[in-house]
């Protein structure tokens, strides 16, 4: 160790020995860091880099940079790669990662370093360590994130044995296919969507599989329809005053891709004199809350008059974000209207089959794990954790999203609909303090009302 550090103090006066400090840098990090890593559950994936910016990643090393990078590795540590045993495989892909986190000047050794990480715990079903160690490669190289991803998915689904921590993994790929929904590149999404479906078949759960089976029967229902409208765009963009342009690109992004902030100036210029007024409405004229509560009324009864299931659950869920915005500001029989409304559209935003789900939640930061939990229609939220159930109270904060208020008033869980999955977080309710997150995908569509409750308690 001396003499590391004795050399890299002497090459760093030597500029043509640039290369040769980074090396003996890396070797003395690798030995400072150890092998002693820590184990813990998937955490809550927040959402996966895809840069907008591509020149700011650096470019992938090329093979023989890769290569002289890895046998340095590899002669610093023979013992180690030498450990055939699972245990001492994880210690080393732990390593491994932690190494490649730290480095910030040697692209091609944090490259490998990532890269063997990710691998060598691929094979041995270490999920998060592989996880993390290809977000790390995505996160700082030009890569194809989703067939990076993918390919290790692939590898997962032969050694990793959890198919709820599978199917989280899933649902984190799902979010680069919406990402290219997003920008209407469908072609491409419904090659990935048919490629995770797959791969998905394979390790996760059936709840998971039949989301993406949906999930890839609407991206062509979506690429069929852009294709039909693209061409109106450029139109509707230049001609304001092509009513029918306006109408085809404005129910396309609304009424489809559920996006209203970009689909109701279209819609604005429109020919159908019912969502013209509608739109105009809301970007102009709804200030008062009477006139909101008018505005949602009327996009609630266009969705009760239209054709499609996605049509319908797109109009309703726009009307049930304004009725939740204004409900607290409402009172008698329009608030008890509106509150009758809001829970009629859980069940049509979120289908009966959402309250016949259950769902297992692990928390990244110490909370303990929901080994089972649903949601029920009448605002319950049942969850088995520490071999007890806990009853606690559920509301929805907008369309997608959930309060959960615990049975002591200490804690409120905040959850979230993504990618078929639910991203959870728990915070103090005195402090608004954040104390944990956890990541959740459903196990089963059989409900927990038969479980024995004689165990419950208040938490």
């Amino acid at each position: 160790m001396a003499a590391l550090k004795y050399l890299n103090s002497k090459l760093n006066n030597n500029p043509l020995a640039l290369r040769c400090r980074k090396v003996v840098s890396l070797a003395l990090g690798l030995m400072l860091t150890g092998f002693f890593v820590t184990h813990s559950c998937l955490a809550c994936v927040d959402g996966t880099v895809i840069a907008t910016a591509q020149d700011q990643k650096t470019p992938v090393p090329s093979k023989a940079q890769r290569k002289e990078s890895l046998k340095l590795i590899r002669s610093l540590f023979p013992s180690q790669y030498a450990d055939r045993s699972d245990e001492g495989k994880r210690k080393l892909a732990g390593m491994l990662l932690k190494q490649a986190q730290d480095i910030s000047d040697d692209p091609v050794s944090q490259y490998v370093l990532f890269e063997q990480a990710s691998e060598i715990a691929q094979k041995v079903g270490a999920a998060k360590t592989a996880w993390d160690a290809t977000e790390g490669i995505i996160k700082e190289f030009d890569v194809d994130a989703f067939e990076l991803k993918y390919e290790v998915l692939r590898v997962l689904s032969k050694t990793l044995e959890d198919s709820a921590l599978y199917s989280t993994l899933v649902a984190d790929c799902q979010k680069l296919i919406d990402q290219r929904i997003e920008l209407d590149q469908y072609e491409l999404a419904i090659t990935q969507s048919r490629k995770l479906l797959a791969v998905a078949k394979k390790g996760a759960n059936e709840p998971t599989i039949n989301l993406q089976d949906r999930s890839a029967k609407r991206i062509k229902r979506l690429a069929s329809a852009y294709s039909a409208i693209k061409d109106q765009i450029s139109i509707a963009d230049s001609q304001s005053n092509n009513e029918a342009a306006n109408q085809a690109v404005g129910e396309f992004l609304c009424f489809l891709k559920g996006d209203f902030e970009k689909g109701l100036p279209y819609l604005s210029n429109g020919d159908s004199a019912a969502t013209k007024t509608l739109a105009n409405q809301e970007l102009n004229s709804a200030e008062t809350t009477k006139e909101k509560v008018a505005l949602a009324d009327s996009w609630w009864e266009l969705g009760e008059n239209e054709n499609g299931n996605d049509e319908v659950l797109a109009i309703k869920t726009h009307a049930l974000e304004i009725y939740l915005a204004i409900v607290d500001d409402t009172t008698g029989l329009t608030k008890a209207r509106i509150e009758k409304r809001l829970g009629e559209g859980n069940k049509a935003e979120l289908g009966d089959n959402f309250f016949e789900t259950v769902w297992n939640v692990k928390w990244q930061n110490g909370h303990p794990e929901w080994v089972k939990a649903q949601f029920f229609t009448d605002g319950r939220f049942r969850s088995f954790a520490l071999n007890q159930s806990w009853d606690h109270h559920w509301e929805k904060d907008q369309p997608h999203q959930f309060r959960i208020i615990s049975s002591s008033k200490k804690f409120a869980f905040v959850c979230r609909l993504e990618s078929g999955g639910l991203a959870c977080e728990k915070y103090d309710i005195a402090s608004g303090k954040l104390l944990d997150r956890g990541s959740g995908f459903p196990i089963s569509q059989q409900s927990m009302h038969s479980q024995n409750t004689n165990q419950r308690n208040k938490k």
